[in-house]
């Protein structure tokens, strides 16, 4: 929780001036498919990057505040850094400090997930751990880091962005071998010590959601790994500005899925998307515009969040980030936040939070696409009587949708409690939700 954004930068495909070509696969579809869910399928865990003030004098009011924008939402999770370099320093033990304090704060029911990595100067030039001698160190220093928190609910990640060379000295991109050895010799060292908890090997993104590098890692060994799943970083908010969508991100995930299951372990086959997000800047004049309207951003991570709820495969989420990072408004490292920097909630706070609303009081059914419209599915009981909860949206233009008997729709966010009478609704991109009696 340093606050120094480098160390939890986003990946290369933030980098604003390239486009990167999108190929989502279910939008390809015409006719009907439906993707049922598993009956007692448990929520995957939500929560964000939280990156506080450096050097803030009033540390726990920040504190405060982070444990209460998080409580708000309903995320129960929350990712920073717990760095190789600053392990037993003053920096690191701030950290679990800090860690401690939102354990308390939050009465038990807000998690860590601690990135345990980041380049260390005394072994290899602080680049990617590569040598014996750096790779033995970086496992006993992962070992140490699982093993050695107040808080055993604590999840672990296991470095970060290898493949691009985030948190390093140099930035180089790095070996898919040499990922894969890394990760072999760091969780095995940390199951060693003892630590049962979650273990994640360290997120990977890739711009072109083709997975060469990670498909690379598992053939090199990556498969035998004693993690509990694949970190993934999912950003296209540098793609072709039709394509900046949620819809877009998760054709990107089931491309990984699909490509990769056969290299998967049973053991290690879930998936955590470690970061996920898309910034609300203002570019300057002439600068690359990479940017999401508030709106879009909204209706962006509602969206993934569903897709990721009726994911089987996935086992987390967590947004970059819970607050915007800096001031500037023309700054894109600045603006990826849930809230704004003086923790004002923008409409992706608002929208995140009525749709984990729903999924708490809810069982998942099914998700579907038909046409070009998506429906998500969901069932809760209501006064002795079986009810249905349809969220819907359309992935292009305005869509007249029927309302089953004595059902009622209303808008999923913000504010708009009136639900709408009528035999039909109209949906557009915005989320709509109609209730009705089961069958």
């Amino acid at each position: 929780m340093s606050g120094n954004k480098k160390h939890m930068a986003p990946p290369s495909l933030r980098r604003q001036g390239k486009l990167y070509e999108r190929r989502l696969l279910c939008l390809t579809l015409s006719t009907l498919f439906i993707l049922p869910v598993s009956p007692g399928r448990a929520q995957p865990i939500f929560g964000a990057a939280l990156h506080l003030i450096p050097h803030q004098i009033d540390r726990f009011a920040e504190l405060r505040s982070a444990v209460k924008a998080l409580k708000w939402i309903g995320l129960t999770s929350y990712r920073t850094d717990l760095e190789w370099s600053a392990w037993k320093s003053p920096v690191g033990d701030a950290v679990v400090r800090e860690a401690n304090s939102i354990d308390r704060l939050s009465a038990g029911t807000i998690r860590p997930l601690f990135v345990v990595g980041l380049g260390n100067s005394a072994y290899d030039g602080g680049d990617q751990p590569v040598t014996d001698k750096a790779v033995e160190s970086y496992a006993e220093f992962a070992a140490l880091a699982a093993t050695s928190q107040a808080d055993k609910r604590s999840l672990i990640e296991l470095w970060n962005e290898w493949n691009v060379g985030t948190g390093t000295h140099s930035g180089r991109r790095g070996d898919p071998a040499a990922f894969a050895r890394a990760m072999l010799a760091a969780s095995w060292r940390v199951r060693s010590a003892g630590f049962t908890g979650e273990l994640i090997s360290g997120g990977v993104g890739e711009g072109d959601f083709d997975w060469r590098w990670l498909k690379e890692a598992f053939r090199q060994g990556l498969a035998r790994a004693s993690v509990n799943g694949i970190g993934l970083h999912l950003y296209n908010h540098c793609a072709a500005k039709a394509d900046r969508t949620a819809d877009d991100l998760d054709g990107g995930l089931a491309r990984f899925l699909e490509s990769t299951t056969p290299q998967r372990p049973a053991q290690g086959a879930k998936v955590y998307i470690t970061e996920v997000g898309w910034p609300t800047y203002q570019p300057a004049q002439g600068q690359p515009n990479c940017t999401v309207s508030l709106h879009q951003q909204a209706l962006n991570t509602a969206k993934f969040a569903l897709a990721a709820s009726f994911n089987p495969s996935v086992a987390g989420v967590w947004f970059y980030e819970l607050r915007d990072s800096g001031w500037d408004s023309q700054s894109m490292e600045d603006n990826f936040g849930l809230f704004f920097r003086d923790w004002r909630p923008k409409e992706s706070a608002l929208y995140l939070r009525a749709v984990l609303g729903i999924l708490r009081s809810h069982q998942m059914i099914d998700r579907s696409l038909e046409n070009g419209l998506w429906r998500y599915s969901l069932a809760y009981e209501a006064q002795g009587s079986k009810r249905r909860t349809d969220i819907l949206w359309s992935v292009s233009g305005v869509r007249s949708v029927p309302i089953p008997g004595h059902g009622r729709s209303r808008k999923l966010c913000c504010g708009h409690a009136t639900y709408y009478g009528g035999a039909a609704i109209q949906v557009s991109e915005d989320p709509v939700v109609i209730e009705y009696e089961s069958a």
